[in-house]
Parts: C-alpha cells; structure tokens; sequence
C-alpha cells in the first residue's frame, strides 16, 4: 500500500466516526470512498471537500497536510454575474462556483496553511483538527450561505466572512440586482472599480450595473 493509500485509508476512516452522523443529520451526503460530501436543494449545491497532499511542497519535511475546503453553487446567481461580467473569464473565472473557501487554521486563528503532520499520532490530530473546523466552522457557514440575499448579508456584515475581492464583488453586484436593487449594486462597483486602469478592464461590469 502506497503512502497515499495509507493517508486515505485514514482520513476516510476519521470522516466515519467524526462527521458522517453529525454532516448526514444536517443534509448533506457522502459516496463511499469519497472524501467529499454535497448538499443540495433545487438547483442550489453545497459541497465541503476534505483535500490532502501527501508530502506537502510547502513543508518538505512533512508526510501529510491537510486542507478541507467548503464550495457553494448558486446556479441562478451564477448565470447572472457571468452575463454581468460579460462572459469574460479574466474578470470572472469558475463562474459556476459562488464560494470556494479553504478551512485553513488561519481562518481559524492559527497563521497556518493547512495542519501539517508527520507520524500516525500527529497525522490522526490534523485529521481530527480538520474535521473540527468543518463542524465548527464550515458547517455553520454553509447553514448561513444558502441564496443570493444571504451573499448580500455576509458583504454587509461588521465582520464579512469571506474576502471579498473582485470576484466575489461581481457576485454580491449581481446579487444586488437580483433583489432588484440596481442603486446600491452600482455604488458597489463603481466603488471598486470606477478609476483608471480598473475601470477599463471591468467596463462591462461597469454598465451592466450603471446603465
């Protein structure tokens, strides 16, 4: 049995113990042998997918890094920010996925890519660590992500849960219109990007917003 193969082995029999009851109960399912559960309502998806590498390049001296990670798909909403963006990959690339967001210990308070471990002992508490931000973090963020006015109130939040960096913006903008409010989803985008260099390449965006 490979490395990989042992990894797997382990990470699948911790998501028996430690999320299946505690994931299914809240909706979401899981295939065997998948690393990966999904929840879905109408069109609407929800995944959290629980990613290893074996002998991570970040630390070479390590076996084993973990990095579970938490994806929405909101079709609807999606379908709206690719014709706001004009169809243009370079403004909006992976349009089909509203929220792709790493469960990092830094996310969590650790400055930390991802839990690293090596040996079986610390191996099991990186996956044990991983299956805890999901239930402590991811899941009660995925209960709260769940449609395009639930994107508008992340933005509007003190403390916004996600960086919202261009991408994202195009999303809440489109979510903005979608509630038909087509003041506040200009005054996003203009704010973000109405100067220079910013302007030209996000004109589309620009007029679909404005206009």
């Amino acid at each position: 049995m490979s490395r990989r193969e042992v990894f797997e082995k382990e990470i699948l029999a911790a998501l028996l113990t430690e999320l299946d009851e505690k994931l299914l109960g809240h909706g979401f399912s899981r295939k065997k042998d998948s690393r990966h559960y999904y929840r879905i309502s109408g069109g609407d998806r929800q995944l959290i997918l629980f990613h290893f590498e074996a002998g991570p390049r970040d630390e070479p001296g390590q076996e084993l890094l973990i990095r579970p990670k938490i994806q929405v798909e909101l079709p609807d909403l999606s379908q709206r920010a690719w014709e706001f963006a004009g169809q243009d990959r370079l403004i909006l690339p992976a349009p089909d996925v509203v929220v792709a967001l790493p469960l990092t210990p830094s996310l969590l308070a650790t400055p930390k890519i991802g839990w690293f471990a090596t040996g079986k002992t610390e191996r099991r508490a990186a996956i044990k660590a991983g299956c805890d931000g999901i239930i402590g973090y991811g899941l009660p963020f995925l209960d709260k992500m769940k449609s395009a006015e639930d994107l508008i109130h992340l933005f509007e939040a003190d403390k916004p849960s996600l960086r919202f960096d261009g991408r994202m913006v195009i999303f809440v903008a489109a979510a903005y219109m979608a509630q038909g409010k087509k003041a506040e989803a200009c005054a996003l985008v203009r704010a973000r990007f109405g100067k220079g260099v910013m302007a030209k390449r996000y004109r589309a965006v620009l007029e679909n917003a404005c206009q």
